[in-house]
């Protein structure tokens, strides 16, 4: 009986096909909400959120493109939230809908998927 040697594409394929699987596998992504005052900063595309109206300590979010609903249940997904202009004016009161992005290979971010005005 006569044998075939295998291909060389086809342990190339399986090697790919189990990287990616690896890369692929080695993040986690949770969902999360979040409440809290903010001000808008940069050209309002981001955002500095504060625990209490009268922190003076905040975390940064990037909320370019990001879709948000004003205080009257309005819809929207352009320019900086209505709550929030002018930008750099007083604390307004928000609520984030966010991922954070756990990732073993590159990087771990946090990403907000929406904003709303409460």
């Amino acid at each position: 009986m006569l044998r075939r040697p295998v291909p060389l594409w086809i342990p190339l394929l399986l090697s790919i096909a189990a990287a990616a699987w690896i890369v692929g596998t080695q993040h986690t992504a949770s969902p999360r909400v979040i409440e809290g005052w903010a001000v808008a900063i940069s050209d309002g595309s981001v955002i500095k959120l504060f625990d209490s109206v009268n922190a003076s300590e905040g975390e940064s979010y990037v909320i370019a493109k990001v879709w948000w609903r004003s205080a009257d249940g309005v819809l929207e997904n352009h320019g900086p939230p209505s709550c929030l202009e002018p930008v750099g004016a007083a604390k307004a009161h928000v609520r984030l809908g966010i991922i954070d992005v756990v990732d073993r290979v590159f990087r771990s971010y946090t990403e907000v998927i929406w904003l709303e005005c409460i």
